[in-house]
């Protein structure tokens, strides 16, 4: 209420200064001043538009809230069965071996794969619902 009466207040003011401007000098010098209340019209008119339009920008955006409860079920418990004993093999890497002498012959070179790490048992269960 109070921003409509200050903006209300301001676009009286403003059209009473914007009129008082259109007739200043005009009737004092030998012109009639009949033909400048068109324009002092035309003035008033555009402030009461851009006033209102101000007035109307200042309108608070309304907002609209929407609560959605969402029910979740909870997950069930995981089952398992016997745990089981899995093999992971061994890391190996193919090398390339150079020619060389053993037991006094020569070897010539060639690709061997040597183990990086070992094999071992793993202990798994296999989880199902």
């Amino acid at each position: 209420m109070k921003k409509i009466c200050i903006l209300s207040m301001v676009m009286i003011f403003s059209l009473l200064v914007s009129v008082n401007t259109a007739f200043s000098g005009h009737g004092c010098h030998g012109h009639g001043g009949h033909g400048y209340y068109w324009e002092a019209a035309a003035i008033g008119l555009g402030v009461g538009i851009l006033g209102s339009v101000i007035a109307n920008s200042c309108q608070p955006q309304r907002v609209t809230v929407v609560e959605h409860h969402t029910y979740y079920e909870p997950a069930p418990s995981p089952r398992y069965c016997e745990p089981r004993r899995v093999w992971v093999p061994p890391v190996t890497e193919r090398v390339w071996n150079p020619g060389h002498y053993e037991y006094g012959r020569w070897v010539p070179g060639q690709y061997i794969i040597i183990e990086r790490e070992p094999g071992y048992w793993v202990e798994e269960r296999d989880y199902y619902r």
